[in-house]
Formats: structure tokens, C-alpha cells, sequence
């Protein structure tokens, strides 16, 4: 009997074991990942040192024949390849794989493995105050997504018969997420201390299969940024004629990127205030409704339009976005709305710039402004000396009798921190631009460096130009790149060739990397003595000052520093003289020069000038503009 008794007590031990193994907590050892990046809530990029993965060793089991399991520890998750073999279908979890996640409680945040699709049933928020954000790794194409397709309640919010918790909160920083559901598809409680949605970023695509019920019901949506489809066709899949959001407190509108960020919607399922950011107006279809620079409101309760496509704009003229123009001269573009589309209309108005420390203005009528077909804008254009590239320039719109409309401020570096440092605008694949960008940067740091000591009157960074890397950026180039293009652009292949002949005695150059890069030549001549210049066919600026002429070859583009060119010098008696060279050909003089070739500013100013060709060229070929 005893025998039988210690066996007894052993079976109990085990079948125990299995059974704790099967109801009680996975999270005895999840695996940790150093390093995560992910993009917040303002587009920037931050870093965890170390972040949970979202495995069989960090969730709770619970109701095994359905698939579910539990969070109950706040914190951020990481969902990588490890959480689709552990979730998955023959994973380590479930033969049939994790359908539903509840999180029990707390704040909990998913950060979105570049290239991982997580698809589940469910996403639960069970008791009051429970969050759950979402944050992708990218902004690209590859970014992850956490789609949810759910036949028994709704895809994220709520759980069926768990009563309306109060002050839940959803929020999509990043990625692609999708809800859909044959009732409604995210439930955050629209009753009493309802939940709300936030919207800063990526895409949320939410649709019910049900006529009668909505994408959305909370007590209120924030929808800052991104692209948001309530109930409306997305990637081609076609939405029923459920309603889009059903708030019982208010929809804050605070896009103002018409470009990026843009509401699909269908009609509300009830009438809430849409509050939107003072300066801008909802464009819709319908005349139910009335409008003023804070809230739109229904007026009409008998009907709720149908919103589709309706970008949220400025209600007056005024810049959208930026741009760089890297032509013969390096600038920023100013894309401009104007309420209607057709700037005729305001054939009175005026674009304004002003550039300091320096005062420089420029005044542009509207009317000269170039039409951007993609988005409607029109496009004015400021350019910049290579030492302005951090000048803070402002661009004001005023009507016919001066009356400021709006007001913009930009930076050339202010666009190589957006794209470069920030991440913003381009896809990572598109490495041309960012090189040519980061090489512009590069090349205006150098500039102030090499000029600010070498002009001749020298003068003070940070008085007479901004300091390049004030937004804490900055771009310098390595030693080893320095030394190499130093030595490649003192090769004789750069060097000038000059011959001189007739009434011409001297020849001299320089570039002038002013806002219109400029070859430009000082021709002395014979007593008497007359020229006229040429390249080919194309007559050049020759002007006479004292006893020399100037000549200048203009607008010469990034891409076009190393395109070799003949100039014709022909005196009066008809004798010519040449002189072939490159832009380059500055650099590969001044690296050879006594005076200035051992000099630190010089060889980095030069060797920034030759990555930027390089850059130039490097974008020329793939986009071939």
C-alpha cells in the first residue's frame, strides 16, 4: 500500500505540473531584444536598450479551446518572427494558433517588427483605464501591421459581455492596423467615461460587415496624423454602408498635412461636434453643416453627409510643404495652397521672402507661382548662397493692399534633418536622395568653414550666417574621405587649360558658390585691346571693369561640377583664346596652391564639393532629374 501511495502522490505531482503548465503564467523567462527602435508619437526615432518579445513566455493562458491568452504586465512588447512562431498555427502555444489577446489591465504598448503581419480574431481591452498603443519600426512599405478580422464582437475594444469599461484608450503611432468586424469594428465604450482613439500616424483601416453599425464608437477620436479609413474602401476591398464613427463626445481634426494625412470616411452614426484646429476647414460635399475657424456642426440632425475623400485644408492661402531645388543653384521650394485651386484668382497677392541675418528679399506675384499637377500646389522657389544653408528664410503671403495672409519659416538644413535625421518623407530605399541631401548639408558646413576664414573681408560664423548644426545635426565628413578626394582632385585630369593669344595677356577664374553656381573669369587685355566669349554657340556675359574683362558661365548644376567646357575668348582682330576647364578644376587649383592647399577648411571645403557632384550624379542617373 505504501508503494501504491507514493505512486499515487507522484501521478498528483505531475498531472498537477501539466495543469499549472496549461492555466498559469508562460512569463518564467521571456526573451528580451536589445536595441529596439520604434517611431513615436512626433515621427521621431527612438531606442529601447532592451524590450520583451511577445512570446509563449510573457502571456497567460486562458480558455485554451478558443485560442486566447492574456497580458497582464504594463510595458512595451516587441512582435517579431518569434511572436508568429509562438502565435501561429502549429506554434508553440496552440496547435491552431493565438486567435484573441486580452489585455487585462494597465498600459501596454506593440512595437512592430519591420516585414511581421500579426493577424488575431480579437484584441481585448478588459477593465477600466486599459491602453494599448501601437508603434511601427518604419514608415516605408515594409512596416508591420497588426490586422484583426473578427465574426463574434468587436475586432479591438471591448470584450462581449464584459459591460462598458470606462476611459479605454487605443492609439496608432505607426504601422498598418486593421479592424474589421461583423459588428462593430473597434468598441471603446461610447457610454458614460468612454474610451478614446488616437491616430498620430501610420494607416488604420477599421470596417464593419454590418449596414447598422460602425467603424468606431468611443467617446471620442483624436486623429493627429496618418491615414484613416472609417468604414471606407481600402486596397481595393469594398465597405458596407455601416457609419464611420459614433462619438458621444467629440472628433478632433487636428491634420493639416492635406498631402499625407487625410480622414475616408462614411457618414457618423450620431451627430458629434468635430472640432478642428483654428485656420482650418473640413471641404466636404454637403451644405448640412456650418462652418467656422474652430468647430464644424451639424445643423441639420435629419441627415448625416456622406464624407469621402474630404482632405482637411487651410480656409487661406498658405505653405504646405517644402522642398530642395538643386539645380545651378541650391534653394528651398515653398508649396502653396489656395483655397478654390486656381491662383488666378488672387492675382493681387504676392509670395514674400525675406532670408536673416543677411535682409535679402525677394517678391514674387502669385501669379508666377508653378503648378504642382500631383498635389494642386503651387511651388515658389528661394535660393541661398552655400553659406546661407542655415538662414532661417520666411515666406509671407500678402494680399493687394499688403495685408499679411500667412506666414512660413524654413531652412535648407531644416529639410536635411526632416529627411535624414528625423526620417521623414522618403521611403529608407531611397538612398540617392537622402545622400544628395546629407551631401548638401555636408557642403554648406564646409562652405562657412572655408569662406568665413578665406574671403576677403573674413567674417564670423553665427553673425554674419547662422551656424550650420544649430538643430543639434551635423553633417562632417571623414578624414579618410577627405584625404581620398583631396588627392583625386589634385590629378591632372581637373587641371585648367589656358592658351593666349592676340590682344589677350591674362587669364584667371574662380567659382563663386554664391545662390548661382558661377565660373567666372577675369580677362586682361592689351591696351585698346577688346574681347567677346563664347562656349560653342552660346554667348557668355563679358563685361569690361578697368582694364579687364569679366566673363561668366552660369548655372551650373550639382551634377554638371565635372563637365569639362571650352570657353572662346576672340579679341577684336578675330584671334582667339581658350581656356578648358571644369567647375572641379577651382578645386584641383586651390588643393595645388602654396597659399591655400595645406590649409584644413580648404580640403574639406573642396573634397564636400566633389561628394556633393558625386551625389548629384548618383541621382541624376536613377531619377534622370
Amino acid at each position: 500500500m505504501k508503494r501504491l501511495y507514493k505512486k499515487s502522490l507522484i501521478i498528483s505531482a505531475f498531472a498537477l505540473a501539466l495543469f499549472l503548465c496549461f492555466v498559469m503564467k508562460f512569463n518564467v523567462k521571456a526573451e528580451n531584444v536589445s536595441n529596439v527602435t520604434y517611431i513615436d508619437a512626433d515621427g521621431e526615432e527612438k531606442t529601447l536598450e532592451s524590450c520583451r518579445v511577445l512570446d509563449k513566455d510573457c502571456v497567460n493562458l486562458e480558455e485554451q479551446a478558443e485560442g486566447l491568452v492574456a497580458i497582464y504586465e504594463d510595458g512595451f512588447y516587441f512582435i517579431n518572427e518569434t511572436t508568429l512562431r509562438d502565435f501561429g498555427k502549429y506554434g508553440t502555444i496552440y496547435p491552431d494558433g493565438v486567435k484573441k489577446i486580452k489585455i487585462n489591465q494597465g498600459n501596454v504598448s506593440f512595437i512592430l517588427a519591420d516585414g511581421v503581419t500579426l493577424k488575431l480574431s480579437n484584441l481585448f481591452l478588459k477593465e477600466n483605464g486599459t491602453s494599448l498603443t501601437v508603434y511601427a519600426q518604419s514608415t516605408g512599405d515594409d512596416r508591420g501591421k497588426l490586422e484583426v478580422y473578427s465574426s463574434n464582437g468587436a475586432a479591438i475594444g471591448c470584450m462581449p459581455d464584459s459591460g462598458h469599461p470606462s476611459d479605454l484608450s487605443f492609439t496608432v503611432n505607426g504601422g498598418t492596423v486593421i479592424a474589421n468586424s461583423n459588428s462593430d469594428a473597434i468598441d471603446l465604450s461610447d457610454l458614460g467615461d468612454g474610451g478614446t482613439l488616437t491616430v498620430n500616424g501610420g494607416t488604420l483601416v477599421a470596417w464593419t460587415d454590418a449596414d447598422s453599425d460602425c467603424a468606431v464608437i468611443a467617446k471620442s477620436a483624436v486623429l493627429n496624423g496618418g491615414k484613416v479609413y472609417a468604414n471606407r474602401p481600402y486596397d481595393g476591398t469594398e465597405a458596407a454602408d455601416g457609419k464611420g464613427f459614433q462619438l458621444s463626445d467629440k472628433l478632433y481634426l487636428n491634420m493639416t498635412d492635406p498631402l499625407n494625412d487625410v480622414l475616408y470616411m462614411n457618414a457618423f452614426g450620431n451627430y458629434p461636434t468635430v472640432a478642428l484646429k483654428p485656420g482650418y476647414v473640413w471641404i466636404y460635399e454637403t451644405s448640412k453643416c456650418v462652418v467656422d475657424d474652430v468647430n464644424l456642426r451639424f445643423i441639420d440632425d435629419s441627415t448625416s453627409p456622406d464624407y469621402y475623400n474630404q482632405p482637411i485644408v487651410p480656409s487661406k492661402a498658405s505653405v504646405q510643404k517644402h522642398s530642395l531645388t538643386l539645380g545651378g543653384a541650391i534653394g528651398v521650394n515653398f508649396y502653396t495652397y489656395f483655397p478654390g485651386g486656381d491662383v488666378t484668382t488672387y492675382s493681387d497677392y504676392s509670395m514674400n521672402f525675406s532670408i536673416a541675418p543677411s535682409g535679402r528679399t525677394l517678391t514674387v506675384p502669385v501669379n508666377e507661382g508653378v503648378l504642382d499637377s500631383g498635389s494642386g500646389l503651387y511651388r515658389f522657389s528661394f535660393h541661398v548662397k552655400s553659406t546661407e544653408m542655415a538662414d532661417v528664410i520666411t515666406a509671407t503671403i500678402r494680399d493687394g493692399e499688403g495685408n499679411e495672409i500667412s506666414t512660413d519659416t524654413y531652412t535648407v538644413e531644416a529639410y536635411y534633418v526632416d529627411v535624414v535625421k528625423n526620417q521623414r518623407f522618403l521611403p529608407p530605399e531611397e538612398k540617392e536622395i537622402r545622400n544628395l541631401i546629407e551631401a548638401v548639408d555636408a557642403y554648406g558646413y564646409y562652405a562657412q568653414q572655408f569662406l568665413s576664414k578665406n574671403a576677403r573681408v573674413p567674417w564670423t560664423i553665427g553673425e554674419k550666417h547662422a551656424a550650420m548644426g544649430q538643430d543639434g545635426y551635423i553633417k562632417t565628413l571623414d578624414s579618410a574621405v577627405i584625404d581620398a578626394d583631396v588627392e583625386e582632385l589634385k590629378n591632372d585630369s581637373y587641371k585648367a587649360v589656358i592658351t593666349k593669344d592676340g590682344q589677350v595677356q591674362d587669364i584667371n577664374y574662380t567659382l563663386v558658390m554664391e545662390d548661382n553656381t558661377t565660373l567666372k573669369f577675369y580677362v586682361t587685355v592689351e591696351e585698346g585691346g577688346s574681347i567677346t566669349a563664347a562656349r560653342g554657340s552660346e554667348v557668355l556675359s563679358c563685361t569690361r571693369s578697368g582694364s579687364r574683362y569679366v566673363v561668366l558661365l552660369e548655372n551650373i548644376a550639382a551634377h554638371e561640377l565635372g563637365d569639362v567646357y571650352t570657353v572662346t575668348l576672340t579679341d577684336a582682330n578675330g584671334v582667339d583664346s581658350t581656356i578648358t576647364l571644369s567647375a572641379l578644376s577651382y578645386a584641383n587649383a586651390l588643393l595645388g596652391s602654396d597659399t591655400y592647399g595645406a590649409k584644413e577648411e580648404v580640403k574639406g571645403s573642396m573634397a564636400a564639393m566633389y561628394e556633393y557632384y558625386k551625389a548629384a550624379v548618383a541621382y541624376k542617373n536613377k531619377y534622370g532629374n
